[in-house]
């Protein structure tokens, strides 16, 4: 006769802050202590001792037995239980987990593998030759295989998209402002807040060799 059972075998847990900071497959019971799966703090056993941490799932792996009461006959000529396996990632759950461990006060911070554009280009002022320059070079970026976002919104302060970029998070920005006077526009580094001026004539060549598209 076909057992009746249904058991979670294991569970894909992403967490910052404990030992189970890599992908652990963890046993049913250690499961059922730490259920339901979003970010909150539960007591979870690895059978050796107990910890308090804070984690985010990601994906599941799934051992049903039984629960149809299929059966076959085995290698031994004997009826054998048909068992079913599953398994998934969850992409939005991926990507909140990506945004809660890497945002800071300011915002989003995009790792570069999964920000949606590689540079953000930010034309600020007045005069129209700023926002000439900042279609120009985005369409030179793209052209070379560059993901691009362009905020070319005029009537803006450039407080507010300097704040707005931070906030989406983009690995990289390109100001293109009040220094393009001067020959320069200036590529800005989300993580690190680093910030420098570059050639206009060179700024397409810095920036697809800061974003790895050489």
């Amino acid at each position: 006769m076909a057992r009746r059972a249904a058991a979670l075998v294991g569970q894909l847990c992403w967490s910052r802050q404990s030992p189970f900071s890599e992908a652990k497959k963890l046993s049913a019971s250690a499961l059922s202590q730490h259920w339901p799966v979003r970010p909150t703090e539960r007591r979870i056993s690895d059978h050796r001792r107990g910890l308090r941490s804070r984690g985010w799932c990601i994906g599941r792996i799934q051992l049903v037995v039984a629960v149809f009461g299929l059966e076959a006959l085995g290698p031994d000529g004997r009826p054998a239980t048909i068992t079913m396996g599953s398994y998934g990632v969850g992409i939005s759950r991926a990507v909140a987990a990506l945004a809660e461990q890497t945002h800071d006060d300011k915002g989003l911070c995009w790792p570069r593998v999964v920000a949606p554009a590689d540079v953000h280009i930010v034309a600020t002022g007045r005069e129209e030759a700023i926002f000439e320059s900042g279609e120009r070079l985005a369409a030179e970026l793209v052209a070379a295989g560059v993901r691009v976002l362009l905020d070319d919104r005029r009537g803006v302060s450039a407080g507010v998209k300097f704040a707005d970029a931070e906030l989406l998070g983009m690995p990289t920005s390109l100001i293109v402002g009040r220094g393009l006077a001067d020959g320069v526009v200036e590529p800005r580094d989300r993580a690190s807040g680093r910030v420098r001026e570059v050639a206009v004539a060179d700024a397409v060549t810095q920036v697809r060799l800061e974003v790895g598209r050489p």
